[in-house]
């Protein structure tokens, strides 16, 4: 009614497809990122993203270091004190902002890097397997050219004059 319905070679191409888009598309961050550092170690967004987390880390730390010392210890009250009246603002306000800021750096680094692994070149092991479905996709495609070369196009139907000639 719509056409002639896919023979079974159209349906394996279909599907070898799917793998390989399957494949292409279904990488998780673990491997993007792994990618990314395969070919570059010091990828900008490699970089961005360690020194927004380590500096998230390392501001989170100095926030509880000032928040308990300025509790235990009267002359840490009095420095972080001194500090704050240089500086204009409280020290765990400036600390906390500097995590949450980092932490957002540290984030877009993270994201980045995802988005540049999907462009970096595959792993071995990942290489191994995208080259076999290409090549299945490759090799049924062949099969469909061969069989399409190889079956008669239909006669073409003559025109017959008024004698039935």
């Amino acid at each position: 009614m719509f056409g002639t319905p896919p023979d079974d070679l159209e349906i394996e191409i279909t599907k070898a497809k799917q793998k390989l888009d399957a494949f292409e598309n279904g990488s998780t961050w673990r491997e993007l990122t792994a990618r990314l550092q395969a070919s570059n170690r010091m990828h900008p967004f490699l970089l961005v993203r360690t020194m927004g987390v380590s500096g998230a880390m390392l501001s989170l730390t100095a926030l509880l270091l000032v928040l308990m010392g300025s509790v235990f210890s009267r002359d840490v009250a009095e420095v972080i004190g001194s500090i704050e009246s240089v500086v204009l603002v409280p020290m765990p306000i400036l600390l906390g902002l500097l995590a949450v800021f980092l932490g957002v750096g540290g984030l877009l680094g993270w994201i980045g890097s995802i988005s540049a692994g999907r462009e970096a070149p595959y792993l071995p092991h990942e290489a191994k397997v995208h080259q076999r479905l290409l090549s299945d996709v490759q090799q049924l495609e062949a099969k469909r050219s061969v069989k399409e070369r190889m079956t008669p196009k239909p006669a073409t139907p003559r025109l017959l004059d008024r004698r039935g000639r």
